[in-house]
């Protein structure tokens, strides 16, 4: 998996309201390449976010936290809603996939294993794309310049959200309010545009305590003066 890691480039999304936010086609400019202090998004202002990343050119490795081929974004889901899902909605490429990974906090911690491949302390990740590759990909809705295979060409909406697609356990229902971090990755010269749109869901108010101890209090006086009706 670490080879496929490498082989990535990414892309990202996370939202919940308002507008769209869209990134010119150089890509490394428009978000940060420092996992420790990433772009911040408002959650709040932000439906999808469209853009475009990949290989600049020179070293690849990181150096003090900044790769060059990487970017990292940073939401916070507001506190009354639940994250639900991560959706690839359109893809833009000759390449023919890139890397996203999903983490909690807002920074970008998460450091892949060298021998197993794996990226503990990520919450979600995969390449996003066509469908190729032993492990296949996030597929996209919608594609441009590039013919998706697998699931890609059959149901690609179906199989198009990281939360269900995710390399490691999906994650199964909602993850809670609190802050997030997205890693995209692109290794290849040839840019990769992308949609990615971030879904989200209102928490119910609870009861409020006060109005349910004075509706008991009412079934109890209502109670009681039955039984002493019923007594006479």
């Amino acid at each position: 998996m670490i080879g496929a890691l490498r082989s990535s480039r990414g892309l990202l999304a996370a939202a919940s309201a308002l507008a769209v936010l869209a990134l010119p086609q150089a890509g490394h400019a428009a978000f940060s390449n420092d996992k420790n202090n990433p772009t911040v998004l408002p959650w709040s202002e932000i439906l999808s976010i469209a853009g475009s990343v990949s290989q600049p050119g020179g070293p690849s490795q990181t150096v003090g936290g900044v790769s060059p081929n990487a970017q990292y974004v940073s939401f916070t889901v507001p506190v009354g809603y639940v994250f639900t899902g991560l959706e690839l909605v359109d893809y833009n490429s000759t390449d023919r996939r890139g890397f996203v990974g999903l983490q909690a906090g807002n920074q970008w911690t998460a450091v892949p294993n060298t021998t197993t491949g794996a990226l503990p302390g990520a919450l979600a990740y995969h390449h996003f794309g066509t469908g190729t590759g032993s492990l296949g990909s996030l597929c996209s809705q919608n594609y441009t310049g590039v013919t998706p295979v697998s699931v890609c060409a059959t149901d690609p909406v179906a199989n198009s959200d990281l939360f269900t697609r995710s390399i490691i356990s999906p994650i199964n229902g909602t993850l809670p309010s609190g802050p997030y971090t997205l890693w995209l990755q692109q290794t290849n010269i040839a840019p990769v545009g992308f949609t990615f749109r971030a879904t989200s869901t209102a928490v119910p108010s609870p009861l409020p305590l006060l109005g349910l101890g004075a509706g008991l209090g009412v079934s109890r006086r209502l109670r009681q003066r039955i039984n002493a009706r019923v007594g006479n």
